[in-house]
């Protein structure tokens, strides 16, 4: 049995930058909605023209509010066009995460770890990291199981801190697969081979997370 030492990992905790932004780049049509303009004008960097668009389109019921909440979080969480204030970025992030999107469900993770704009809380940062990680959000995966790693909002655990690490691995992350690579020092052959078992449980029943 390897002797059980502290995990020497540090966490690289950066917020996630709007996924889809790129995507409206181009061919954005003649008559635009809220959302699209503003996403115009934050790709043009004109921040200060985008956040009432954002506003617009965030509190408005349609298709796009979503994301408009993401990027209205990001914008606060960056003083970009707005003030700074990380309570306003959590609350937009939130409304995007209780919708699924799992970037603003990562950025709660590390709002929660770190205590900005919320009261610091490891168990709800446990929570965001997982629905983030559970959508495939790689980074959510590694701080996942660097919690579960370190035992931080949740009991020691180096089977599924080794389940999340090789999930993030299996998709490129250098970070993650660091991470790996350390946790498997730290572990009994018969617990690697647990990992590895849940590991291929949990992508039986989540194909479509591959």
């Amino acid at each position: 049995m390897l002797k059980r030492t502290a995990i020497g990992l540090v966490l690289a905790l950066l917020m996630a930058l709007p996924a889809t932004a790129q995507d409206f780049e181009k061919g954005l049509p003649a008559t635009k909605s809220p959302f699209e303009k503003g996403v115009a004008a934050y790709i043009r960097k004109d921040f200060v023209k985008a956040a009432p668009q954002m506003h617009i389109a965030a509190e408005n019921n349609t298709a796009w509010a979503y994301l408009a909440q993401f990027y209205l979080g990001s914008m606060y969480l960056k003083g970009q066009g707005v003030p700074q204030d990380y309570a306003e970025a959590v609350m937009w992030f939130h409304k995007a995460a209780e919708q699924g999107h799992h970037n603003s469900q990562y950025n709660l993770g590390v709002a929660y770890y770190e205590g900005k704009g919320v009261r610091q809380d490891d168990a709800e940062a446990v929570n965001w990291y997982r629905k983030a990680a559970e959508q495939g959000h790689t980074q959510a995966q590694v701080n996942l199981g660097i919690m579960y790693a370190v035992g931080r909002g949740t009991p020691k655990d180096y089977v599924l801190a080794h389940m999340w690490f090789s999930f993030a691995a299996a998709k490129g992350h250098k970070k993650g697969a660091k991470a790996l690579d350390e946790v498997v020092r730290l572990m009994a052959p018969v617990e690697i081979a647990e990992a590895e078992k849940l590991a291929r449980e949990w992508w039986a029943k989540h194909p479509k997370k591959k």
